[in-house]
């Protein structure tokens, strides 16, 4: 089960004020309408980028997925960057829409995570466990071998909607469940473990707090993958994808440099240093193409 999309959206979308904000800001910047996973890391790249060409020429805000969606297909934004892969009839609709094709650039890596409280025993989840966690098929810790009663998945999210399509997304055909709580953030989100019984987080490759990961077994013949930053990076661990641009080949001016800005040597120390939970691509020589995001 190739996993080749993520938690992670935003989106890029053109505003039309003049003049500047109070913040200093100018106000006919691009605006990057980013979800509360992938706000942290491109407000690192953008301050960055920022920094190397002398002007502010992007802002982030935080917007929910299915309004970033919809902001790309109306043309209204200028660029879309996502883990979670839009389907083929969004990107239908996205070429008619924007008369231009969609290139797929990948600029992360990270995983999804199963986190518990520290205090739990170990555990390992084969691929319909994790199928039925996320659909709901498996409601109680006993039916994982685990101590308690009902199971609380909480996630980080606009709104429980914004998880349950991007988790449908990353598992096609399943109608994945809405968590229990969606949280603003990572330190909301894994503070909330310890707040009551039951809980468990999905997340990607970063923890704070008193947690730990659950490790996936591919197959009852092979032993079980604990997420690091090696076995993600080595792709070991069966849970890994890229996070990626999806950019209307027309796009010219700040917007590709930006994007090129992101997976050269620069951005890619600043994915590397970040704590948002993301590794750089694993390949070094040359950009990154289309065709690697598709990769299983």
């Amino acid at each position: 089960m190739a996993v080749v999309s993520t938690l992670f959206s935003m989106v890029l979308a053109l505003s039309a004020h003049s003049g500047e904000s109070e913040s200093g800001e100018p106000r006919n910047a691009i605006t990057i309408r980013a979800s509360a996973e992938a706000a942290e890391l491109a407000e690192q790249l953008v301050a960055a980028f920022h920094a190397r060409i002398g002007e502010k020429v992007f802002r982030v805000e935080v917007g929910p997925s299915s309004t970033n969606m919809e902001l790309f297909l109306s043309k209204k934004a200028a660029m879309l960057a996502s883990g979670t892969r839009p389907s083929a009839e969004d990107l239908d609709r996205a070429r008619l829409k924007l008369g231009s094709s969609i290139c797929t650039v990948p600029y992360a890596m990270t995983a999804v995570v199963f986190w518990m409280p520290s205090s739990r025993p170990e555990l390992v989840l084969n691929f319909e466990q994790v199928r039925g966690v996320l659909t709901s098929r498996i409601a109680r810790w006993s039916e994982l071998s685990q101590p308690g009663d009902l199971i609380r998945l909480q996630a980080v999210g606009d709104e429980p909607d914004s998880f349950s399509a991007a988790m449908s997304r990353l598992y096609p055909n399943l109608a994945c469940t809405k968590p229990s709580r969606s949280h603003p953030d990572h330190e909301s989100l894994f503070s909330s473990l310890s707040e009551g019984p039951g809980r468990l987080a999905v997340a990607g490759l970063r923890s704070t707090g008193d947690a730990k990961p659950a490790s996936i077994r591919v197959s009852d013949s092979t032993p079980p993958i604990a997420p690091t930053r090696q076995t993600v990076r080595a792709r070991e661990y069966p849970l890994v994808h890229y996070v990626c641009w999806f950019v209307p080949l027309n796009a010219a001016g700040r917007l590709r440099e930006l994007v090129t800005f992101s997976v050269g040597p620069e951005g890619q120390s600043i994915v590397a240093k970040s704590n948002a939970g993301v590794l750089p691509l694993p390949f070094r020589d040359g950009a990154p193409n289309s065709s690697a995001a598709d990769s299983p």
